[in-house]
């Protein structure tokens, strides 16, 4: 409603307000105006975005990952992503709201000189994995509005300071596991016409309409519905799943250094372990990443935030035509605010209102869908704080900190959620022909 939207946009302008007035915010906008290209380093990239981590001088900085925008893919028909302000007011209405402040860090605007990012970008080029400069995305620049983003570096924890009365506990090697959890439920719409959907997940039938068009692919082993399964032995078979075959679904990181993803053997896990200080075997720190994954409520939550998309694509698509046929206007998906959960409509809507609901559900649901999850953790001779880490922690929208959980014997860790950014609305076309293709390609599999 209107008035949602007000209160909402009015929280944005006060929690801008408190930012400013931080003295940490401060220390950081001062530090900006001196950074150099080579205070940052090539960290990991997206479709869409760079993130780069910070090498320079200023202690405060350390904690902080800057995320730069690149060229719109050839592959998307030059569709790129929304401007920043409207990315960070998309999270902060739409998405926060759905997975909680708990697993969503803040993120600060900074405007950068185009001569800055250009030397960035050439800075960095041989350092990006030669899939992505075969692509040849570079630094996106523009005259004079060259927005870019600091975030909490999720792949690191903060450092450990001792007190004058306590000793600082002795900590191990900062470990970031990257997930990408893709589609954690089986659609159920009576507009679904092919029954293969229903019973397969939406990666099962991805994997195998890759192996038809290659017949060298190796298909995943990993199931995202086990991972959203909340079953601790279920959780940790899927993990095993993802070390045999990572592709872009897995990647470990040591100390903010990339150590394993799909270009590394199996083997290569367990030695990147031990090669960085951990003496237990692969099944015991397995295990500790299942158990964070079973005891917090980030999961249930993605399930559900996937679950907007509640009657399909099938459904979904030929609404959208109708709405783009009449001329209509689609809003900002920013201006759709908190969407409440609600039982899947059985027929089709017929109203401008309900169409139109129904096309921005779905648009929103595609955020979860293609997140990543970065659970950071490493090993504390700390003793654990009272248990309070449960599945049905309600849901947090407000806090400007990054969460660090002591309360997991023997770990400390923290879970993010990122690359939240709306997906535009242009993308509706393709969705729906992935979807055909993905599906027509498992029925001719089963037909064979």
């Amino acid at each position: 409603t209107d008035l949602e939207s007000n209160e909402e946009n009015s929280k944005i302008v006060q929690d801008s307000r408190t930012m400013e007035s931080d003295p940490v915010y401060v220390e950081l906008m001062r530090t900006v105006k001196v950074m150099q290209p080579t205070d940052w380093e090539y960290l990991a990239e997206g479709a869409l975005n760079l993130c780069l981590r910070y090498v320079g001088k200023c202690p405060l900085f350390e904690e902080y990952i800057l995320r730069v925008r690149k060229e719109a893919p050839a592959d998307q028909h030059g569709v790129g992503g929304d401007a920043w302000s409207e990315c960070n007011k998309y999270t902060d209405c739409v998405i926060v709201p759905l997975l909680g402040r708990r697993y969503i860090n803040k993120a600060i605007e900074i405007n950068l000189p185009e001569v800055f990012l250009k030397t960035l970008d050439e800075q960095i080029w041989t350092s990006r994995p030669e899939k992505r400069r075969e692509k040849a995305q570079h630094i996106e620049t523009k005259p004079g509005d060259n927005m870019a983003i600091l975030q909490f570096n999720v792949t690191s924890l903060p450092r450990v300071v001792a007190s004058s009365a306590v000793e600082a506990p002795t900590v191990g090697t900062t470990w970031c596991v990257e997930l990408k959890p893709k589609w954690g439920f089986l659609p159920t719409s009576k507009h679904i016409k092919h029954p293969c959907k229903l019973t397969n997940s939406r990666f099962a039938l991805q994997q195998h309409s890759t192996a038809a068009k290659n017949p060298s692919w190796k298909i995943s082993e990993y199931d995202p519905l086990q991972l959203f399964s909340y079953d601790l032995e279920q959780v940790k078979s899927c993990m095993h799943a993802l070390i045999r075959t990572p592709q872009n679904n897995l990647r470990l990181f040591a100390n903010q250094v990339l150590v394993y993803d799909e270009t590394k053997e199996e083997s290569e896990f367990s030695k990147a372990l031990a090669d960085h200080g951990y003496e237990r075997d692969v099944d015991t720190f397995l295990t500790a990443i299942a158990e964070i994954c079973v005891r917090e409520p980030l999961f249930k939550r993605l399930k559900a935030a996937q679950m907007l998309d509640d009657m399909d694509i099938e459904a979904a698509y030929p609404i959208y035509e109708q709405i783009v046929a009449r001329g209509d206007t689609f809003p900002a998906l920013s201006s759709v605010g908190a969407l409440p959960h609600r039982e899947p409509p059985t027929v089709l809507p017929q109203t401008k209102e309900d169409q139109m609901e129904l096309v921005l559900r779905y648009m929103v649901s595609a955020t979860p869908k293609d997140c990543s999850v970065m659970i950071s953790l490493r090993t504390t001779t700390a003793m654990p704080v009272e248990l309070c880490t449960n599945p049905s922690l309600p849901v947090e929208l407000s806090g400007s900190q990054r969460t660090v959980v002591h309360d997991l014997p023997g770990w400390e860790y923290s879970l993010a959620a990122v690359d939240l950014d709306p997906k535009p609305i242009e993308k509706m076309p393709m969705y729906f022909e992935k979807d055909q293709k993905f599906a027509k390609s498992f029925e001719k599999k089963l037909a064979a």
